[in-house]
This record gives C-alpha cells, structure tokens and sequence, in this order.
C-alpha cells in the first residue's frame, strides 16, 4: 500500500513537472508581456503631433513592443511642426490622453519618467527652498584677547556645487539664495603663516601673472597655462626656507563625474633649497572637485613649484596654495562635493597638527542677521568660520524649456513629496484617475545626472540619528581643518558621506517608492550607471525598486568582440541584478542600445541592425538582465522627413521611419523569448561578493570584472545585504528572494570595513559560512570601537577557523573550493553564461562571444534531467547528445559566432552514459543561379530595375548601370529591395524538410515562395523553411532585402550642389564624420536544401 502510495506520487510530481515545463514551452514560443521589450519614446521639444502619435503606437504594437517610458525632452531639437505643442498646455495634454487611450486599447504600458527631461526630479514648480544644496564657508584669521566686533566675509549666494565656483555648461540655474548655519571658532598654530605672508614671487613658464590670485579663495580669477613641448610650471619663491604641511590646486584638469578612475599623473609638486636643484615631493591628482587639497609629509624649502608634465592638455587655473598648516587630504572629495574611488587610498598624514575638539568653540548665537559678529575671543589666534548653504542651482534636463525648474533636495523626504506628488497629479488631472496604475502603470528614475549635494534642512538632526553624535565641533573638517586627530577628521568624515549616502537612499528612491506604490505604479529605477555621480552606493537605490534597472550602451568594441569579457557599465547591470536575485524581484530591466553618435566619427549614427544589436543584448542577459527597453524611438510627428528626429547625439535611432522598422519583429521576439526564460525560477550563482563600505560597485568595476572564475556566477552584496539580509543555512547563504551562495567573497574596499559590517562577517562565520578574503586593516565611523574590531578580527584571521580562506587569490580560492564548476568548456575566455533553476528544470545560457564558430563539449553541473536546446532567435526546441557523470552532465553543441542557445534540462535523463540525438542530414542542395532581377522599394533616384548577373552589394562600382544618377542612387540605396528568380524542384515529398539558406544578407531578409509568405531572418545562418511553400517544377522566389540608412544619408552627405537629397534628420554631424558606406544586399549564395 506504502509503495503504490508512493508511485501515485511519484507520477502526480512528474506530471505537475510535465505540467510546468509545457507552460514554460508555450510561454517561450510566444512570450508574455512582461517579457516583451518596451522603448523609451521621446517627445521633441514640443514637436508632437496626433497623426505622428497615432502611428508610432500601432507601428511599435505590430512590432511587438509591449509599452513606451513617456519622456517630454528637449535637447536642441528644431522646430519641424507649424506649431510647437508645450509641456502642459491643453494642446500637450490632448496629446497625452490620444497616447494613453490608444496605449490602453493597444494593451500597451506607459511609464512615466520622474521628471521632465530624464535627469531626474525637477521642475519649475520646485521652490528654491526644496531645491538641492550644498553647504558653503568663508573664514577670516583674528587675534583674540579683546572684543571682537566685524562684520564676517558676505556668504556667496550664486548658484554651484562649491564655494563660489562657477559650473559650466548647461543644466545650472543661477538663483540668489543663502541661509546661515553657523559660526565656528578653531585655534590657528601660532608658527601659521599664511601665503600671502610668506610668499616673495611667484613666476611661471608662461611669463608675469598676478600672482596674488592664487591664493585669494576667488575661483572667478584664472590664469592659462600650456600645453607645450616642455614642462609647463608655477613657481613660489617663498620669504625663506619654511615646512610646507599641505597645498591646495585648483585647476580644470578635473575627472567628470563618469570619470573616478585616477589617471596617469599629468603634474607633481617639487620642493628646492635654491631654485637650481629640485626634488619630488609628490604626485598631484586630478580631483573630484573644483579644488584638491592635499596633506604633505612636512617638506622644508624656500623654493616650491607645480609642474605639468610636457604635452599635457591646457589647464585653467584659479588657485595653487601653499601652507604650514596641517589639513585632511583629499578633504573637498571627503566631504562630498565629489564621488570619486578609493578615498581610504588617501588618508590625512598621521603626523599632521590638530585641533582638540575642546577647543573648537560654537559662535552662532554671538553672530546677528546682518553678519555682524561681537566675541570676547580668548588670547591667540582664532580662525573664524561662517558656515551657510546656498543652492547647487542644477535642474532637471533636459526638458523642453517650458519643463525646466530647479532639480528637488533629494535628501529632504518632505521636499520630494511634494515634488512628486506635484508631478503625477499633472498626469492625473488630464487622463484621469482610472488610468493611472492600470494604463500609466510605472514610474521610471533615469540614471543620476543631478550632481551633488552637501546640505538639507534637517542634516544635524539627521546625523545626530544616523551616526549617534552631533556633527557641529566637526563642521570645520568639511574646509580642511584637522579635528582631534588625523584619523578622527577622516572617520568624521566616512560618517558624513555615509549619511549623505543613506539620505538619498532613503528620502530619494525610498520616498519615491512609496509615493509610487501609493498610486498604484510600478518604480524602475537607475542609479550610478557607471563611475560615482552621487555620494552613496548604488546597489542600494535599486534595492528600492520593484525593478531594478541599469543601461549598457552600444559601443564598437562591444559590437565586434574586440574586448570580450568585460566592459564599463556591465558592473551597472550585474549591480541590478544583484538586487532582484537578493530580494526576489522577477525582472531586471535596462536602458539597452544607447549610443553615443559623436564616437567612431558617427560610425554608429543610423547603422545599426538587429544582428548587431543582439550582440548588446546577449552581453545584458549575460549580466543578469531580462527585460530589455530599448533606447530610443523619438516621435516622428510628420512622416515627409526621413528618418526624421533623433534625441540630438544619442541613438539607438529606431523609429516607424526606420529602414527595417516593419521587419523587427524578429528582433523583439528573440529578446522576449530571452527575457522570458530568464524570467523563469531563481538564478543560481555561487559567490556574494561584498565590495566593501566606501566605494561603489560601478566605480571600483569600472574597467574590470571582479576576480572570480568565468566558471561561476556571483552576485554584488552591500553593507546593508550583508549585515540584514543575509543568513547562512547549512553553509549555504540565503537571502529573502531565494538566492543561494556557497561562498562570501571580502573584496572590493574591504581592507576598511565598518564594526557593523565586521560583526555581520563573524555571525556568518559562526554560522558555517565560507568566507573568503584578507584581514580588514581598520575600522570605518568615528564611534566604531577599534578594540572590539581588532578582537573580532584577530578572532576571524586568526588561522584557527576553517571556513576563512585568508588569500590574495581570490579566483584560486574559488576555484580550490568549487570542486565542481557550475559551467565549465574549453574556451572560458569566450563564453558567458546564466544558469536558472525552477526546481523541476535547470536553464542554462550560454553565449559565445568571440568572432569564431565553436564545436564543444559543455559541462553543466546537473544530473538526472534531459537536456534540450531552446533556440531563442528561431522558437525552436530540439534534442540534443550528451553524457551524464556523477555530478555533471556533459552536451555537445555547435555555438556559431555571437550564438546564444538555452540548455534546458527538464524530464528524466536517457539511463545510458551517453545519449545521441537524432540528427536531420541534408540530401540534395542546389545553388539557385543567376540572373537576379532587383526591385527597389523606395524610389530615391534608383532604376524601376535592374539585373544582376551574380550577387553582390549595391555599393560595388562594378554594377552595370549606364545612367550615372541611376548608378549613384543604387550605390547610396538604403531601404528594401526585392530580389526575384525561380528555382525547379522534381517530384515534391511531403514528408521530407526544404530549407532555403541565403548565404550573406546585409542585414534582414524575408522570403516569398509562389506567393506565400515563408519567415523573416536577421540573424545568420539566414536559413528558412520552405517545406510548405514549394510544388513540383517551378517555383518562384521573392527576397525582400533591407538595409539601414546609413548608405543614402552618405550619399546626400557627399552630394555635390545641384543634386537631388532624399534624407533629412536632426542629428548634428560632426565635421569628423566618416562616410564610410555599409555593405549591402543579398550577396548569398542562395541555396535549396532537401533534408532527410
């Protein structure tokens, strides 16, 4: 009775597998919604129009786009309507609710993105009161022991990230504003000289210059210099010799905020006794911000100067100080006015001069409101602070001119309120509440653009909460003075940022989240992308998110392989995967195809196809990603000007103008199909890999993958993962969406970790996990307990526990720890993979990212199941040999070049060691032969026809036109061009497969066989079946060839005057342009395949 009881189970659970996989089958043949792509849409600086809207939907519906993020930019566009429709007058909103009505109808999604423009929450209704800040000082030096009564420095009150530094460039309102804070006092050495009192001349290699500007705190003042063949240098001679403890620069030689990686030294600092002979004092590095202060080891010299190595570019100097004073290194980037990498690179010269905190002494109440301040200061001599915020100025963009205002105070939970529920109820009051959340049903934060703040209303309060202790006596660290110790200032200030960075977590992303959720919308969330633009981390934001998103752009060294396995912006992806994987999120979108025009000489600008964008894909899927949105598609509102508008110098440029707009259905299937099955159960990756408490993950991975095996996967973890929501269970770590881990990797920043985060490593480690990674050197927070942190690490690395690998290999560790790899084949340098478990199947992916064809035999760590190839690009499902081990099983497949093939193991494995699928041989093949006779879609100067003796491309010169205009139209033909002949076949068996292989096609094709219609390729090998197309004896053959743009728009670049252009767009060539032309056609051969 046991045992039949035990066999009805046994068939229930197969047949509910059975059950499970005939869904997932159904689900990839024709994916679901939320699987198919969606595309960022662009209205144009008001260049909208009902017709152009009407068409761009049903075109992206028939296509296979399953909704639009609804953008209102402006970005240069020109005016090319009779009447520019503005942000939120009633002729924007009759538009808006056209395009929701008909979305819904369509059963399209629309998602809104957090502000006008894209970057990220502003508009003109924030007041300058909810506006972003930033924390400013001026200080002045008196000498105590009588009354003081003066008037302080005036505060600045323009707009601007630091001090009363001008940004340049656009996005920057200048709106007067300041308010005080407060007026600190801190004791100055009495050996402190100040530059102005110890400098005697100061010379540079360009000739005279005022030298007193150097040093005037004014960055206003600016002077050139270089670039030459020879150094280009400042010199300061001082009064006499003097011990030089810190120096300041301020220069334009300054890293973007995608740019935190530190570059090849372009200028150092070098010291001498008499202005012949000079030593190095040290490397100067191009910071962060506007201005760099440096701690030097103390240096005694009369003579120092700055030196700019030979060829270096042009710098624009305000500022070049010298000091005897002490001062925290790095302590504008500490203080966040900038986001670069690896600050605990630059600690404060522990031998540096301080100031007791019992002598720093709080002022405020002794200052009026006109500035005016009266103090009985003690003897000595006493630098004076007046700390105040003004606005950074900076506005959301870029918007429409009507939809530009000042970017909100994202620190301020009250202030992005406001903003937000200001901005949806704009949306509401035009289409109504019945459709939002259900038809406008997401809520989109772009990557961060809005540079960096350093102030909000409540930030005392907010500290004193987050870090226990009042942040006033520290104030001065943020100008550079040392407070109690060196290291004190630098724990101060990993403090500050760390609550910088926890407020924009929260009161940014988090309160935007709940506000969403309250109105029924979905949030899609980016954050860093690459580099650091804002202080904080990056995983974080996108914990916050129902679906985490990131971006990866298309880039020629992505596109043609020449850089393989890794590349900026994959740390962005596999950062938004992370985030599902840990909290049981279903979807990781990205921001997919984004393209920078101006790179390669507009190599790029409307020449991208779908074979070459699936490369941009595969390597998104390979980082976690499973649902693409696709940028971009501008509106066209008018359909006379071809291909019509771009979103200024950023592509992908795929509109319903597009060449191949109606073939891309192809496209989108492969990439839902794709999305769907990386949809499918959890994913599977065996390291979490903490990269510390300082940096962020797309800064340190900028450039490079973190060092583990190719031959498993990982996930990123941050500070608050690892001390809240990860456990360890039998020595696996599991988190609250189901992600499993055999191993914790300590990398990234982890030589500084935080008492917090050390005491989440022991509690892991006491509860069996493994760990791996070096002794952490010292503790972050200006209250953690160095004692305590020193016990709990001597207590991990103390060589006792088994489960702590100290090791500086950490990819060896793995490697010795995995005694079995999750995916393993002999060209590991070429391969990417993803491994998905459902519980009754395990779903792997595996790309081949290299120029060359493989033929292998691929280890998958699962035993017991049947595997099966799913063919994404074609829908179809097919056996497959292979042999099963003890551990693994083991499948022979071909991987063309830029293939990606799913490996589904599902059902009961064949008993035998080694199972060989049947194979479908080929019997006959015949090579259709020329003439070819080709029809040209869209007349744009070309012949009604013309005949090919053998195929070649339409820009091969040797094509016999007679007619010179005719010959140069089809040389420059972008478009559709229809290729007819026939083929004779004998007697037709039913039973047996046809299959036409078209050979090269440049770059889709869709085929016709005596009029029916047979399937569209884009992606080789171009092969199609025909079997229920063909008859016995003649049959006749259409293939419709598209390429993209790229041709005609060279050819009316290269027009000479006086002849006829066909193509008009928005986007603003270069002068460097390449008119490279693009091959293009069928250039086959084209060949009948009878297949037994």
């Amino acid at each position: 009775m046991i045992r039949s009881a035990m066999t009805l189970l046994a068939l229930c659970g197969s047949l509910l597998a059975q059950g499970q996989t005939s869904s997932m089958k159904s689900g990839f043949l024709n994916p679901p919604h939320e699987a198919r792509p969606q595309v960022w849409w662009h209205w144009l600086n008001g260049n909208i129009t009902p017709d152009g809207i009407r068409k761009d939907l049903e075109w992206m519906h028939r296509v296979g786009i399953s909704g639009v993020h609804l953008f209102d930019a402006g970005l240069n566009t020109p005016q090319i309507v009779p009447q520019r429709v503005k942000y939120m007058t009633p002729e924007w909103n009759d538009c808006l609710r056209l395009a929701v009505g008909l979305a819904d109808s369509l059963g399209m999604d629309i998602v809104l993105p957090s502000a006008p423009g894209w970057s990220n929450t502003g508009g003109p209704w924030v007041t300058p009161d909810d506006a972003m800040k930033r924390i400013e000082w001026r200080d002045t030096v008196i000498n105590g022991g009588t009354l003081t009564s003066m008037a302080l420095p005036a505060p600045y009150t323009h707009s601007g990230e630091y001090q009363n530094y001008r940004n340049k460039g656009k996005g920057v309102k200048q709106t007067p504003y300041y308010k005080d804070l407060y007026v600190i006092a801190v004791p100055v050495a009495d050996d402190a000289v100040g530059m102005a009192s110890m400098v005697k001349r100061i010379t540079t290699s360009e000739g005279s210059i005022n030298g007193s500007h150097l040093y005037d705190g004014d960055f206003t003042h600016t002077f050139a210099i270089g670039p030459r063949k020879k150094q280009a240098w400042i010199q300061v001679e001082l009064d006499r010799p003097r011990t030089i403890r810190s120096m300041t620069i301020a220069d334009s030689h300054l890293l973007g905020a995608w740019e935190k990686y530190p570059n090849n030294p372009t200028k150092y600092l070098e010291a001498s006794d008499d202005g012949r002979e000079w030593r190095r004092v040290c490397h100067v590095p191009n910071g962060a911000t506007p201005r760099l202060t440096l701690s030097l080891p103390p240096t005694e010299a009369r003579y120092f100067r700055l030196v700019y190595q030979p060829n270096a570019r042009p710098a624009t100097i305000s500022e070049f100080t010298l000091s005897t004073e002490s001062r925290v290194n790095h302590s504008e980037e500490k203080a966040g006015f900038g986001g670069p990498l690896r600050l605990i690179d630059y600690p404060t010269h522990a031998g540096s001069h301080a100031t007791g905190l019992d002598s720093v002494i709080d002022l405020t109440r002794y200052m009026d409101a006109q500035g005016r301040l009266s103090w009985q200061a003690p003897e000595g001599r006493w630098r004076i602070y007046r700390f105040g915020y003004s606005l950074t100025g900076k506005t959301n963009h870029p918007a429409s001119p009507e939809a530009t205002g000042l970017e909100v105070d994202k620190l301020d939970s009250t202030a992005v309120r406001r903003y937000m529920e200001a901005y949806i109820d704009t949306y509401r009051r035009v289409v109504g509440d019945s459709m939002i959340g259900r038809v406008v049903n997401g809520l989109l934060i772009d990557s961060y653009e809005a540079g960096y703040a350093t102030w909000t209303r409540h930030m005392r309060e907010e500290f004193r909460s987050r870090r226990g202790y009042d942040l006033l006596p520290y104030l001065p660290a943020l100008a550079g003075e040392v407070i109690g110790s060196a290291e004190a200032s630098d724990r101060f200030l990993d403090d500050w940022r760390l609550t910088l960075g926890e407020l924009i977590t929260d009161n940014l992303y988090g309160q935007v989240g709940r506000i969403a959720h309250e109105q029924g919308l979905t949030t899609y969330f980016e954050a860093m992308e690459n580099s650091r633009p804002f202080v904080g981390d990056g995983l974080a934001p996108k914990c916050k998110a129902d679906i985490p998103m990131a971006a990866m752009w298309a880039r020629t060294q992505t596109l043609d392989f020449t850089q393989k396995m890794f590349l900026e912006m994959q740390a962005d992806l596999m950062e938004s995967a992370s985030a599902a994987h840990v909290f049981g999120r279903k979807q990781v979108a990205a921001e997919s195809f984004t393209a920078y025009g101006p790179s390669q000489g507009d190599s790029l600008v409307y020449g991208l196809y779908p074979a070459m964008l699936k490369r941009i894909a595969d390597l998104e899927f390979a980082c976690g990603v499973n649902r693409i949105v696709i940028h971009e598609s501008a509106h066209q509102p008018i359909d006379s000007m071809v291909p019509g508008l771009s979103l200024d110098i950023y592509g992908m440029w795929f509109n319903r103008l597009s060449t191949w707009a109606e073939q891309a259905r192809g496209w989108t299937d492969y990439m839902a199909r794709s999305s769907y099955m990386l949809q499918q159960g959890n994913n599977v990756a065996d390291v979490a890999y903490f990269y510390g408490d300082e940096a962020n993950a797309t800064a340190l991975f900028d450039k490079q993958k973190p060092a583990i095996p190719s031959s498993c996967n990982m996930d990123f973890i941050n500070s608050d993962i690892l001390c809240h929501h990860l456990d360890a269970d039998g020595g696996r770590l599991v988190t609250p969406g189901g992600s499993r881990y055999r191993i914790l990797v300590l990398g990234g920043t982890s030589d500084r970790l935080s008492l917090a985060s050390l005491q989440a490593v022991k509690r892991l480690a006491d509860q069996g996990a493994t760990i791996v990674g070096r002794r952490p050197a010292r503790a972050m927070g200006l209250k953690a307990d160095s004692a305590e942190f020193d016990r709990i690490a001597d207590d991990l690395w103390s060589g006792k526990r088994s489960n702590i690998v100290d090791t500086g290999s950490t990819r060896h560790a793995i490697e010795s720890l995995l005694d079995v790899p999750d995916f393993r084949c002999t060209h590991m340098d070429s391969i990417r993979y993803v491994h998905r478990t459902t519980g009754d199947a395990e779903i792997y992916w595996v790309n081949n990212r290299s120029k060359s064809d493989m033929h292998d035999w691929f280890e998958f760590r699962t035993t017991g199941r049947k595997p099966q190839i799913w063919n994404a690009v074609t829908g179809e499902i097919s056996d497959v040999t292979y042999m099963t081990g003890s551990r693994s099983t083991y499948v022979e497949m071909d991987l063309k070049s830029a293939d990606a093939l799913f490996v589904v193991f599902s059902g009961e494995a064949d008993k035998r060691l080694r199972h060989r699928a049947t194979e479908s041989l080929p019997l006959r093949s015949d090579t259709i032969a020329s003439p070819w006779r080709v029809v040209f879609g869209r007349k744009m100067g070309t012949p009604d026809a013309i005949v090919m003796d053998s195929l070649k491309s339409y820009i091969n010169t040797t094509l016999a036109i007679a007619n010179p205009a005719e010959a140069r139209a089809v040389k420059y033909f972008s478009g559709t061009a229809v290729y007819h002949n026939r083929f004779f076949l004998g007697a037709v068996d039913s039973t047996r497969t046809y299959r036409i292989d078209l050979g090269t096609v440049n770059y889709m094709a869709e085929v016709w066989v005596n009029g029916k219609y047979c399937g569209l390729t884009w992606f080789s090998p171009h092969s199609i079946d025909i079997s229920a197309a063909v008859k016995s004896g003649e049959n006749t053959l259409e293939i419709r060839v598209t390429n993209p743009w790229k041709n005609r728009i060279c050819g009316d670049k290269l027009a000479k005057a006086g002849e006829t252009t066909y193509t008009w767009t928005s986007y603003p060539w270069s002068k460097k342009t390449k008119n490279i032309l693009m091959p293009a056609g069928l250039l086959g051969p084209v060949t009948i395949t009878l297949y037994k």
